[in-house]
């Protein structure tokens, strides 16, 4: 997406190239100018796609800012931007927010994956470039739906299959023309457009990812990612079915026993766990950042032999901190990591009533995360009762890990698990009720004045 005004530049990175591409409808047909490198390889599209800051580091932010895994201390809060503050308070008219990245970038990403889309067709693969052509394919159709994917998460309504196909979904840009003004879709069509990605990609991308290099996707990645949607959308057969294929060809966990507490990251990439690696965005380490200090409630709720009470979180300044695993840095993950995996598969089996299933998937997990020889089996007499277990563990597992704002917008649809969320600020109290319209960010005002076709949020 492009500002008002502006004509479309975008610069990428190709080894030490620099590539350039003009404001044309079908500009990789375009004759290049002096200066410019038009990409027209295999490998040329390659290197677009494994640019790390499009498509893996500094993602969306908004959500998970917006959860209950975190506060800010009143001591830090006036220090932090008053933006910042309007997203931390559940504020209806957001001041300063139009410096928001998050739709911008993943739109890039979208850009530059549709870009890349349209290049690799016209390329005819052989048998000696047959993989790197798929892998090209597979993964721009990977990494778009990754991108759709967040974009609802952030600027569209939670998935209820009752008002799939009237709510507003998001832009589905399916092309490199930046001068196309496309409306909003429906929220039907945008996870119909996310699965059919998805779908498509796993045609092409291969069980391991190319080079081992896990900022590309892999089969594996594929198969998360839908369950991941799935998940979100409440269709626990697919979400099982795509689960269970992930972990045939990917399971491995960490023993956390074997972890060093005491280093930072205690975890670091890549990790064996780790299937596709994305990191989260961040605000001033004051507020959302490196500092954030843990819920003392959810840190509370670690049993004394838990070690991710030490391997998760570390102590600074009074308060129980992230220790940024999975990342390698003071980021936070936010791609897809095999823990998740076990526990969608977990949940699946528990909402599809195979509760012996379900706590296998749990304890399978779970005993990797306890001191050696403490671990006792989680037991369930129903099928509640293992969801309920499930999703207590979910949350302690998954901590910081840019899952909780979805799982909040899809649990809040249960009456059972619906919760509002509540921070006090020097004395004020802040809440937002399940399925409240702030659980949907605005589109940026510069989005909606430069294209008239898209509709604009109401909170």
């Amino acid at each position: 997406m492009v500002k008002r005004g502006d004509c479309f530049i975008c610069v990428v990175m190709i080894a030490v190239s620099i590539f350039l591409f003009s404001c044309k409808k079908d500009f990789l047909d375009a004759k290049p100018t002096s200066g410019l490198i038009v990409p027209s390889s295999i490998s040329d599209f390659q290197a677009i796609l494994d640019n790390p800051n499009t498509f893996n580091l500094n993602q969306t932010i908004l959500g998970e800012a917006s959860t209950d895994d975190y506060f800010i201390p009143n001591a830090n809060y006036q220090s932090v931007a008053v933006i910042e503050q309007g997203i931390y308070t559940y504020a209806q008219n957001l001041v300063g927010y139009d410096n928001i990245s998050d739709w911008d970038g993943q739109y890039r990403a979208i850009l530059l994956s549709n870009l890349s889309l349209e290049g690799i067709d016209k390329i005819t693969p052989n048998a000696s470039n047959a993989v790197a052509w798929g892998n090209v394919k597979g993964t721009a159709l990977f990494k778009r739906s990754f991108a759709f994917f967040n974009l609802a998460q952030e600027f569209a309504k939670g998935y209820n299959a009752s008002t799939a196909s009237t709510d507003l979904g998001i832009i589905l840009k399916l092309n490199s023309d930046v001068n196309e003004h496309l409306g909003r879709s429906t929220i039907g069509q945008t996870y119909n457009q996310i699965i059919g990605d998805l779908r498509s990609a796993s045609n092409y991308l291969q069980p391991l990812p190319l080079g081992n290099n896990f900022y590309r996707p892999s089969l594996p990645a594929v198969y998360g990612l839908l369950a991941r949607v799935y998940l979100s959308m409440g269709d626990y057969n697919s979400a099982y079915l795509y689960a269970d294929s992930c972990l045939q060809l990917k399971n491995d966990l960490d023993d956390f026993n074997t972890v060093n507490p005491n280093s930072y990251p205690t975890i670091k990439a890549p990790d064996k766990e780790v299937i596709y690696d994305a990191d989260m965005g961040r605000f001033t380490d004051n507020g959302f950042g490196k500092n954030s200090p843990v819920d003392t409630n959810l840190f509370a709720s670690y049993a004394a032999n838990d070690l991710r009470a030490i391997v998760y979180f570390k102590p600074y300044q009074g308060y129980q901190i992230s220790t940024a695993p999975y990342t390698g840095g003071s980021v936070k993950q936010m791609g897809l990591v095999t823990d998740e995996i076990y526990l969608i598969h977990a949940e699946s089996n528990a909402r599809l009533g195979r509760i012996t299933a379900a706590m296998n998937d749990l304890n399978t997990l779970l005993s990797t995360r306890w001191r050696t020889g403490t671990y006792i089996n989680y037991t369930a007499s129903s099928a509640s009762d293992a969801l309920n277990k499930i999703l207590i563990e979910r949350r302690k597992e998954l901590v910081f890990r840019g899952t909780r704002w979805t799982d909040l917008r899809r649990l809040n649809l249960d009456p059972n698990y619906a919760t509002t969320l509540s921070r006090t600020v020097n004395g004020t109290v802040y809440t937002l009720p399940p399925n409240d319209p702030r659980y949907v960010f605005p589109i940026p005002s510069y989005e909606t004045l430069y294209n008239s076709n898209v509709q604009q949020n109401i909170r």
